[in-house]
């Protein structure tokens, strides 16, 4: 399993706790800054010291980008694009000088198309004392892991002949003999030559053969080629 994880890497109740960061004064008044909320409840230590809280909070919002952030490495996924983020809930406050972690569980894989898987994920945030904060679950899509690299395999060649005769291999097409006196020939069918060669080396499947329902007819025509046969390769 590689460092940075695909959708197939993923199964159901799996859990990852984060690393660590504590909240500083400056964190607060930067995201205040970038966001335009300044609230006294953030930035006004005199404010705060008069509130319920005694001291000023980290915003509501911060908490839930912090969470975001640090569980972008546990665990670290290739992912998509973020669908949504639902059910967020804001438990308890956090406190400049509080050090917080995210811990991050796979709830639900769904299909996502082609390219890639649904994850819906319970993430939460956790205090020093271990105390749940946040929490909510975030959807994204992420990248399905590439498919092996597979060598394209030619048809074998293929040579059909009137039944008690010999079959005759044939370089570029499958051949249907008969003569000027049948009235109604019946062929069978033999394969004459198959080679698979891989360059440069990787997975090969060789080709997979169609039953036979029945013997092939074919109607009296002198040196009659056809660029029909039925035989077929799948990937």
């Amino acid at each position: 399993m590689s460092s940075v994880l695909y959708f197939d890497d993923l199964s159901v109740g799996q859990k990852w706790t984060s690393s660590r960061r504590t909240v500083t004064e400056s964190d607060v008044i930067i995201f205040a800054g970038m966001t335009g909320d300044f609230d006294r409840a953030h930035v006004d230590h005199d404010y705060a010291s008069k509130s319920r809280f005694k001291q000023p909070l980290m915003h509501g919002l911060m908490g839930l980008a912090w969470a975001a952030g640090l569980s972008t490495t546990a665990p670290a996924v290739r992912t998509l694009a973020l669908v949504s983020v639902d059910q967020w809930k804001f438990l308890h406050p956090v406190h400049i000088g509080d050090t917080v972690y995210a811990v991050t569980e796979v709830i639900e894989l769904a299909s996502g198309g082609r390219s890639a898987g649904k994850v819906t994920w319970k993430k939460s945030l956790f205090n020093m004392q271990g105390e749940e904060v946040q929490s909510g679950l975030f959807v994204s899509y992420v990248e399905l892991a590439p498919r092996a690299a597979r060598t394209k395999v030619a048809a074998p060649h293929v040579s059909l002949a009137p039944q008690g005769e010999p079959a005759v291999a044939n370089s570029r097409a499958p051949k249907l003999l008969a003569d000027e006196s049948s009235v109604l020939g019946q062929a069978s069918v033999t394969i004459v030559q198959a080679t698979f060669r891989a360059s440069p080396p990787g997975l090969v499947e060789p080709p997979q053969f169609m039953d036979f329902s029945g013997p092939v007819e074919a109607k009296p025509a002198p040196g009659l080629e056809t660029e029909s046969w039925t035989i077929r390769s799948e990937d």
